[in-house]
């Protein structure tokens, strides 16, 4: 997979998380097979390791990139090379819910479901502890 085709992927997970108007940077890690991408002039949401057989982890900014890369090293990935996270009631994109990407919404379905590290897993109640809060 070449670099465009993962900052195609990152965009895809970045655009999810209802950011519009940024910039992706990226930076090569041989040691690992991976690109790490970011958006440019942000502190969150963290960035995305995209392996060349296109797995990928979402990166938290709570922890730095060795964290990460030590994670992605031990074998955690955050799609296991499935195209895009499916809605299980309507088949649509869900969206990351940040910070801790660890909660997919489905726009159509108004509906939460918990991220098991590339899996859909049970319906789930609203991530945060304040619907009004802008996170």
């Amino acid at each position: 997979m070449n670099l465009e085709e993962k900052k195609k992927i990152a965009k895809q997970i970045y655009d999810g998380l209802g950011l519009n108007n940024y910039n992706l940077e990226n930076e090569r890690d041989d040691e690992i097979n991976a690109d790490f991408i970011w958006v440019s002039n942000m502190r969150d949401p963290g960035g995305i390791i995209i392996g060349d057989d296109g797995n990928y982890l979402l990166c938290q900014s709570s922890h730095d990139f060795y964290y990460w890369k030590d994670e992605y090293k031990k074998g955690i990935r955050s799609n296991n090379n499935q195209e895009f996270y499916k809605c299980h009631i309507c088949g649509e994109d869900l969206m990351f819910m940040m910070p801790d990407a660890m909660t997919l919404y489905c726009k159509k379905c108004d509906k939460y479901f918990k991220n098991n590290y590339g899996d859909v897993s049970e319906e789930t109640s609203y991530p945060y502890t304040d619907k009004n809060a802008d996170y």
